[in-house]
C-alpha cells in the first residue's frame, strides 16, 4: 500500500495529521513519516488498517485498493535472500543472542582471537617510547 492510499482511508475517519495517524496506529510519528518518504508502508501496518477499517478499503467496485496478497509478495521477495556483493567481515559469532551481557570466557575468546595486535602494538610502542627516552628527549 503506498502512502497517499493510507492517507485516504484515514481521512474517510476523519483523522488527517501525521501524528494522529501515529497515535491511531499506535507507532512513532517518525515511523509514519518514514513511510511518507519511502510512499510505503509496511504490511504489519497494513493489516492493522484492514482489521479497523475493512469495509473502507474497498472502492466503489467493491475491489480491495491493495491486496493484501500483493503485500504479502512485496514482503516475500523482500525478505528473500539476496546474494550480498559486499562480504561480511565479521564471522557469525555462537553468543549473538545475548547482547546484555559479556561473559568473562567471552573476553578471553576475543583476546585469543586477536592475540598479535595485543602483543605487538603495546611492545612496539615500549619500544618506541624507550628510544624517544634514551636518544632523542632532553633530560
Amino acid at each position: 500500500m503506498n502512502f497517499q492510499s493510507l492517507l485516504e482511508i484515514m481521512a474517510q475517519h476523519g483523522i488527517t495529521r501525521l501524528a494522529h495517524i501515529a497515535r491511531e496506529l499506535n507507532v512513532s510519528p517518525q515511523a509514519v513519516s518514514n513511510w511518507k518518504a519511502r510512499d510505503q508502508v509496511p504490511y504489519k501496518i497494513v493489516a492493522t488498517i484492514q482489521e479497523k477499517y475493512g469495509s473502507s478499503m474497498e472502492d466503489d467496485k467493491g475491489e480491495l485498493r491493495s491486496s493484501l496478497e500483493e503485500e504479502k509478495s512485496k514482503i516475500a521477495d523482500e525478505a528473500a535472500p539476496q546474494p550480498s556483493t559486499i562480504p561480511n567481515p565479521y564471522p557469525p559469532y555462537p553468543y549473538a543472542e545475548e547482547e546484555d551481557s559479556i561473559s568473562l570466557r567471552e573476553i578471553i575468546d576475543i583476546l585469543k582471537a586477536h592475540w598479535k595486535m595485543v602483543i605487538i602494538t603495546p611492545t612496539i610502542t615500549c619500544i618506541v617510547a624507550i628510544i624517544y627516552v634514551l636518544f632523542i628527549a632532553q633530560p
